[in-house]
């Protein structure tokens, strides 16, 4: 086994997010040289208790035209989303760079990413990804929906104006924006964690999505939504006695 072909193809599998899980199976690409195409399969769970979802994966390597090489093409993520919901979509990938595992995940979740992207000159440009329901290309993916930085979503001011005086994060306010442009949901909590808050980057409505612990999306206060489609879970139009922790 050629050891720097080895570590290429390791290479691929981490740039795409999925760490050093399938490199016991990379010997299948040295033992199938003559295939155009090899699969990997895999599961990753996300999240944990009543809250976990396991997406499964396909993985596709295709064999160079000029050489005996493979490169990880694209990947094929599914879950259920909810209960008798299932999604899917395919990722394509240049050089086996691109969205990554969790990426997937989170897109597949109904949330945004930010990405470098490219227009059809080549230039690069920065945008926040979105995958779109409602509008699939002629293989049934979902096209993404995209905000570019001329959108106007600034996510550090959107941060700052539902962030609570007595609610507080892990991480710090670099690491939580990099975790929320990853599409990650982002805990915020009491300071003795009685009672805790997700939430995530929501760009399309230039704002901040956020969540109960069951995953229900919650007013910021009792007059605004966090997003049109939001349940109002707290505040008096829910019926429900106010939460002082989400006031601004």
């Amino acid at each position: 086994m050629n050891e720097e072909t080895l570590d290429f193809y390791k290479d691929q599998l981490k740039y795409a997010g999925f760490g050093d899980r399938l490199n016991d199976k990379l010997g299948e690409l040295f033992e199938n040289e003559n295939e155009k195409t090899v699969v990997f399969n895999t599961a990753i769970e996300y999240g944990k208790d009543a809250t976990a979802k396991t997406v499964n994966y396909d993985l596709r390597f295709q064999r160079s035209a000029t050489s005996s090489l493979f490169f990880l093409n694209n990947f094929s993520a599914a879950m259920e989303k909810t209960p008798g919901e299932l999604v899917s979509n395919t990722f394509y990938l240049d050089r086996a760079k691109g969205i990554t595992a969790k990426e997937a995940f989170n897109l597949l979740e109904g949330r945004s990413v930010y990405k470098e992207l490219k227009n059809k000159e080549g230039e690069s440009y920065n945008a926040w990804v979105k995958l779109n329901p409602e509008v699939k290309d002629e293989k049934g993916n979902m096209k993404f929906s995209t905000f570019n930085d001329n959108y106007g979503y600034d996510i550090s001011k959107s941060l700052e104006k539902i962030q609570p005086p007595d609610l507080f994060f892990n991480l710090s306010k670099e690491d939580t924006l990099k975790s929320l442009q990853k599409g990650n949901l982002v805990e915020m909590h009491t300071a003795d964690k009685t009672e805790k808050y997700f939430i995530a980057a929501e760009p399309q409505y230039k704002t901040m999505a956020i969540f109960n612990e069951a995953g229900e999306k919650q007013f910021v206060n009792n007059k605004q939504a966090a997003s049109v489609d939001q349940k109002p879970s707290l505040g008096e139009n829910a019926g429900e006695k106010k939460t002082n922790s989400m006031k601004r």
